[in-house]
């Protein structure tokens, strides 16, 4: 459940620039702005990777915080 929450949140960073929120989203207002795809194209692979290394740190962690998860799957 919180890795689904903490990828949702970071792919809101795109919505976030529609209401003004200058940050990774920005990247997109410029591209559309400057009919480029380049800044868009660089949003959407940040944004990605940012989602995967939330996902891999939560996902690490959860691993490090239980593993008594680990030794019941040994069996």
């Amino acid at each position: 459940m919180l890795r689904v929450a903490a990828v949702s949140n970071v792919s809101l960073v795109s919505v976030a620039s529609v209401i003004g929120v200058p940050q990774l989203g920005s990247l997109f207002t410029e591209g559309f702005q400057s009919s480029t795809y380049d800044p868009i194209v660089l949003g959407l692979i940040l944004i990605v990777a940012l989602a995967l290394i939330f996902d891999g740190v939560i996902l690490f962690g959860a691993r490090l915080l239980t593993p008594w998860q680990r030794a019941v799957r040994a069996r």
